[in-house]
């Protein structure tokens, strides 16, 4: 999960994904398009929220560390709409 400032992220978050994405493929990977890739990457950003947490309650490093990588964390879960997975998902349990 890429961890940035969102105005470096965005040059080159996506082309990162895409060559990730077309890696897969070329090892064999079937059945996962980029649609499916792009939504488990913006999935995924969730789980940086519990790293920074459990970094920081472990006392690794500094806690401004760990406060740079949360800012990070939520500045990707906004730019992305990760927060329509979550609502998406709730509403299929509704």
């Amino acid at each position: 999960m890429i961890m940035l400032f969102p105005d470096y992220r965005y040059l080159i978050e996506k082309d990162l994904i895409k060559r990730y994405h077309n890696h897969l493929i070329k090892l064999g990977i079937k059945n996962y398009s980029w649609d499916d890739c792009w939504y488990d990457y913006k999935l995924l950003t969730f789980l940086n929220i519990y790293t920074c947490i459990g970094g920081w309650n472990m006392g690794m490093a500094s806690s401004f560390f760990w406060w740079v990588k949360l800012e990070t964390t939520l500045a990707t879960i906004e730019d992305l709409n990760c927060m329509e997975l979550l609502e998406k998902r709730f509403k299929k349990l509704q």
